[in-house]
């Protein structure tokens, strides 16, 4: 687990709790050494605070995410900052609000994290009205780390997404609704 955080006992109290659930960790306070670490060491997931003292956390979000070596890794946002849906939306895993309001919520995100990276494959879910797309887009996506599911449209999808856990969701042209 790379830790990035300011908060040196805060990054502290992270990696003791992280250590308790199976995690080794690695930490800095400064969101360039976390890129660079990210990068060499490949690590399981990050935590990563939004208020560093050289870049903006939400810089090291994106960079994370468009780099193809570390786009994978998933990232849980802990910040003061009460920006739940930006980090969702740029491609954290969760998010957690500072100051934590006990050990158990950050042992449930944990756990959530360790769950997250135990299973076996991902899954995708794809939404195309086109049958002939959706069997091509199908076939090309052989991944065995990637269960794909493909759904004619947004009612189909809704159905599928509650009856299993989704990664990722493609939408084609002409599945709307799916909102």
């Amino acid at each position: 687990l790379l830790i990035v955080e300011n908060d040196q006992g805060f990054a502290r109290f992270l990696l003791d709790a992280a250590r308790e659930k199976g995690f080794k960790g690695l930490v800095t306070s400064r969101g360039a050494a976390g890129l660079a670490l990210a990068r060499e060491y490949d690590p399981d997931a990050v935590t990563l605070d939004i208020h560093l003292p050289d870049i903006d956390g939400w810089r090291v979000l994106d960079r994370l995410k468009k780099d193809a070596v570390t786009r994978h890794v998933p990232v849980c946002v802990i910040s003061t900052d009460d920006a739940k849906d930006r980090a969702l939306a740029s491609g954290g895993l969760a998010f957690l609000a500072k100051p934590i309001p006990s050990r158990e919520v950050l042992d449930k995100l944990l756990d959530h994290l360790a769950d997250y990276l135990a299973r076996p494959a991902r899954r995708l879910l794809v939404v195309e009205p086109d049958p002939v797309r959706r069997d091509q887009l199908k076939a090309r996506l052989t991944d065995p780390e990637v269960l794909v599911t493909a759904v004619p449209d947004a009612a189909a999808a809704r159905k599928a997404l509650a009856e299993q856990p989704t990664d990722c969701v493609v939408a084609g042209p002409g599945a709307d609704g799916l909102s």
